[in-house]
């Protein structure tokens, strides 16, 4: 009897224990952050840093070990050359000194901590990708709000460090239900996966007791509705320039197994203002992963996602609107919508009747007979539009289409000027001079990173800054090809000296300057709404 008493009390200890393990909002599970050698949970071929960093072993005793990070995963070699590996997503980001090995940070996930010393000036954006910091006022400081929308503010807010602006999306804790929640967690989680030259920019999450404060790419263009509102048509030239980037994105996004779910004029940022030539797709507050493991014999069951039935109605395709199975295609309906919409100046269901226009939207049938297009634009659209999914043409093959030909042809050239470019500028003297005369890396310190800053922090991004020359701005975008500089595999990690690990020499850091942690979407105006299963007198709004 004492020892099941003795065994209840542990119990009642660990349960305790386990739930004071939140440190964040993002920790609601209680997960170790610990160095494993299991498999790692997805495939490893190439990584986004290798370096040498200083971190404390079991012992508490520090040394050398080379770091190589993917995503959310950090991974060492062991000595018998073995992978350990921990996830670090979601781990509180701050910044420590020690007098023998100077400035670092320390990763905080439940009860499990990581120092690290060295020079981390290329692993910290990475970092702030994956984690939580807590002292935004510190880094940033309010400009002016720029929208309000379900419980949620958008302000523009400008870097202490390098003077540029950003936006900030603000979530209030004491608004949020379980289920905004959920979804800010999801959308968090997907914003952190993407990067493409058409999507906005997410660049780091912040949390106090109070607020969740998430920092985007500012759009100072307005968005594609208020750019219709002004120019209500498009030519067939300039729809099809246009919407090939957002069937690119579509297709990019699509490849990683995620739909938007709310594509609409209001979730199209411009970049410029009055500019349709650099579009981002915005808000994914309704986004998710496409569910590929909830497959059932009932003809009924459909995937389980946060939320089944959502969108913008007149927007949303007919099969989430009918309860069926849906996947990415929702979104190449979406589109469709949009491409007709801009070309006709008429919503295709449009009606003053908000019963009727469910009605309408839900049977899915669009008439392009007004539309004035050539036939192969007639052609894409009809496949664009076909109300069941299985007719309906995908982002990639719409990629392919003789539509888009034009276009892909100007794209080829552009990325054939910037070889051109590449290959002048190493066969210039005075190039090849200042690359002999700069300072060459360690072996041990290497990176690799997209043109487009893939995870580059705020100071890098080049549509950060307000005030920058839209001429220079123009030439430099026109050869803005997303490509990657290196890779580095395993078997490359493993043929760095062994000797390194037995370093235990103190690693003079660069100096992490003062800023050390200073280093954007367009809120929808017109309604999304989570659609119950039945039509309803009343919706309930999103």
């Amino acid at each position: 009897m004492k020892r099941f008493l003795k065994l209840n009390l542990d119990i009642n200890k660990k349960i305790s224990y386990e739930q004071s393990h939140r440190k964040c909002f993002f920790q609601r599970d209680y997960v170790r952050m610990e160095w494993m050698r299991q498999k790692l949970p997805k495939s490893q071929q190439e990584f986004d840093i290798v370096q040498q960093v200083i971190m404390q072993n079991k012992k508490n005793v520090k040394k050398t070990y080379i770091i190589m990070m993917h995503e959310n995963i950090m991974m060492r070699q062991k000595k018998d050359g073995s992978l350990c590996w921990i996830d670090y997503e979601n781990s509180i980001l701050d910044s420590i000194n020690d007098p023998q090995f100077g400035e670092g940070i320390k990763l905080t996930k439940c009860f499990d901590e990581i120092e690290i010393y060295g020079e981390l000036d290329k692993m910290l954006p990475i970092f702030k990708k994956y984690t939580i910091q807590l002292e935004f006022t510190q880094q940033y400081h309010f400009l002016k709000k720029i929208n309000s929308f379900d419980k949620t503010e958008v302000f523009r807010i400008r870097s202490k460090t390098d003077r540029n602006d950003y936006q900030c999306k603000i979530f209030y804790k004491k608004a949020l239900n379980l289920t905004m929640e959920k979804q800010i967690e999801k959308e968090l989680y997907i914003l952190r996966r993407i990067n493409d030259e058409y999507i906005q920019k997410y660049f780091e999450t912040f949390e106090n007791q109070e607020q969740i404060i998430i920092v985007e790419e500012l759009i100072i263009g307005g968005n594609f509705d208020s750019y219709l509102q002004k120019w209500p048509l498009l030519s067939e030239e300039k729809a099809s320039k246009f919407f090939f980037k957002l069937f690119k994105s579509l297709a990019y996004l699509h490849s990683k197994g995620i739909m938007h779910r709310d594509l609409k004029p209001e979730n199209i940022g411009l970049r410029l203002n009055g500019n349709l030539e650099n579009p981002c797709i915005c808000f994914f507050g309704l986004a998710d992963i496409v569910s590929l493991e909830n497959e059932s014999d009932e003809e009924d069951e459909t995937p389980r996602y946060l939320f089944q039935r959502c969108g913008t109605p007149g927007f949303v395709a007919p099969e989430i609107l009918k309860n069926q199975q849906y996947d990415c295609k929702v979104d190449i309906y979406s589109l469709g919508i949009m491409m007709y919409y801009s070309l006709t100046g008429k919503k295709p269901f449009d009606s003053e009747d908000y019963q009727q226009l469910l009605e309408k939207n839900e049977e899915g049938y669009v008439d392009i007979s007004i539309l004035k297009l050539s036939k192969e634009g007639l052609m894409l659209i009809e496949k664009i539009l076909k109300p069941e999914p299985d007719e309906r043409i995908t982002a990639q093959a719409a990629l392919n289409h003789i539509w888009f030909k034009t276009e892909k042809l100007s794209k080829l050239m552009e990325f054939k000027a910037h070889k051109n470019i590449k290959k002048i500028q190493f066969k210039s003297p005075q190039h090849r001079k200042s690359m002999q005369n700069s300072p060459k890396l360690l072996p041990i310190v290497l990176s690799k990173q997209s043109m487009d800053q893939t995870c580059g922090s705020p100071a890098q991004h080049q549509f950060s800054n307000p005030h920058r020359n839209s001429t220079n701005y123009h030439n430099h975008s026109i050869f803005r090809i997303t490509t990657l500089n290196g890779s580095f595999s395993p078997k490359e990690v493993q043929s760095f000296s062994q000797s390194l690990y037995n370093n235990t020499q103190k690693v003079r850091p660069s100096g992490i300057s003062p800023s050390f942690f200073a280093k954007t979407q367009r809120p929808s105006q017109s309604i999304s709404i989570l659609m119950p299963n039945m039509f309803p007198k009343k919706l309930e709004y999103k």
